[in-house]
């Protein structure tokens, strides 16, 4: 049995947990627990108990610097 990967499953998400971007970025989750939690964290709303990142917004971050 082989796993079929289909183009449709290799889309990027919309948004990521605060778990899967620090295993993406490298940076430590209370870091960015942290960070979301002082509201200074990019992209990154509370729904329900969860933390979402949305990923477009966080990268512009990353890319331009802005809130340095």
């Amino acid at each position: 049995m082989t796993l079929e990967v289909k183009p449709e499953d290799m889309e990027v998400p919309l948004a990521v947990s605060i778990p899967k971007l620090a295993r993406l970025t490298g940076v430590s989750e209370g870091t960015l627990y942290l960070r979301a939690n002082e509201g200074a964290l990019p992209g990154c709303r509370r729904i329900g108990k969860r933390w979402v990142i949305h990923l477009e917004t966080f990268n512009d971050f990353l890319k331009t610097g802005m809130g340095e």
